[in-house]
C-alpha cells in the first residue's frame, strides 16, 4: 500500500489499491508500473490530496506488465514518437542524437524530453557538456521499442549482415577485440571469413 500511494503521490481509493496489489503479486516494479498506468488513466479524477473513480467507473487494471507499460506509453501523446526513436538509440542518449533523428524544431524536443521525465520514462543524465537522457528501466525502453510498426520506417527488422563469408577485398581486416573477460568477442571471424 505504501509503494502505491508514494508511486502515485497521493491516495487512490481502496478498490483500486486492492486490484493493483492483487495483479502485481508482490512484484515492486509492477506495484509501480500498475499504479503509473492507473494514475494515468483519464477515468481517475485528481483531487486536492487524493484521487478518486470519476462517474465512469475504475479504470482497467492492465493484465501483464507488458501491458501496463504499452498504455502508459499510448498515454504520452506526441511524446511517444520521441521515447520510440530513443528506444532505437540505446538505454541512454545524447538530446542531440534525438534531435538530430525526430528532425523536429528544439522547444517542442524539450518539451516532450520534459513529459517523459515528468513520467519518470526518462531521466536526465549530469552530463555537462552535453544533455543526455536515459529510460530509467530496461523494460520501458523495451516497451517502447515494441510499439514500433514493423513497416519499413518502422522498426529495424533485422541487423545488417554481409552477404556471404568471403569479404570484399577492399574491406579492412580488424584486429581481434577482447571482452572484459579476455576472450575473443568474435567479431574479426564474422567480418574477416576466418
Amino acid at each position: 500500500r505504501d509503494l502505491v500511494v508514494r508511486t502515485a503521490g497521493k491516495p487512490l481509493p481502496d478498490d483500486v489499491v486492492g486490484l493493483i496489489l492483487a495483479r502485481a503479486d508482490g512484484i515492486p516494479l509492477f506495484v509501480e508500473e500498475l499504479t503509473r498506468a492507473v494514475v494515468a488513466s483519464p477515468l481517475l479524477i485528481e483531487r486536492n490530496d487524493r484521487f478518486e473513480v470519476g462517474a465512469a467507473g475504475a479504470p482497467s487494471i492492465p493484465m501483464t506488465l507488458r501491458d501496463s507499460l504499452m498504455a502508459r506509453l499510448d498515454s504520452l501523446g506526441g511524446s511517444k514518437q520521441v521515447a520510440q526513436i530513443a528506444s532505437v538509440l540505446g538505454r541512454s542518449f545524447p538530446e542531440m542524437l534525438v534531435r538530430l533523428v525526430a528532425d523536429i524544431q528544439q522547444a517542442l524536443l524539450e518539451e516532450h524530453l520534459q513529459t517523459l521525465v515528468g513520467s519518470q520514462f526518462f531521466c536526465r543524465e549530469d552530463e555537462p557538456e552535453q544533455p543526455s537522457y536515459a529510460f530509467t528501466h530496461a523494460l520501458l525502453q523495451d516497451a517502447a521499442y515494441d510499439s514500433l510498426d514493423a513497416r519499413p520506417h518502422g522498426r529495424p527488422t533485422s541487423r545488417p549482415r554481409p552477404r556471404s563469408r568471403t569479404p570484399c577485398p577492399h574491406w579492412p581486416t580488424f584486429p581481434t577485440l577482447p571482452t572484459g573477460s579476455g576472450r575473443n568477442c568474435g567479431c574479426r571471424s564474422t567480418w574477416a571469413g576466418s
